[in-house]
């Protein structure tokens, strides 16, 4: 796997976590998504996305997370979801 699939895979897991997070019956839009890459992914690892909602309004929600790789952070991930 190259280095590029390993980022879209982390991506990937972040985005996912992140809707997740949002335990909604509701639709949900990502409206912005900002990413950070903080360490190395490992080749082969397996990646560990925890998200938590960081405010939440009627029709918008921000949400963090962290993709670890290998036990050490790998991505920080912000996002903005529209609620409907």
């Amino acid at each position: 796997m190259s280095a590029e699939a390993g980022l879209g895979q982390a991506v990937l897991a972040a985005t996912e976590a992140m809707r997740s997070a949002l335990g909604t019956e509701q639709t949900v839009v990502l409206v912005s998504l900002n990413t950070d890459v903080v360490g190395p992914l490992p080749h082969g690892a397996g990646y560990l996305a925890r998200a938590e909602v960081t405010r939440r309004t009627r029709t918008m929600a921000f949400v963090a997370a962290e993709v670890s790789g290998d036990g050490a952070v790998a991505l920080s991930a912000s996002g903005v979801f529209r609620l409907s």
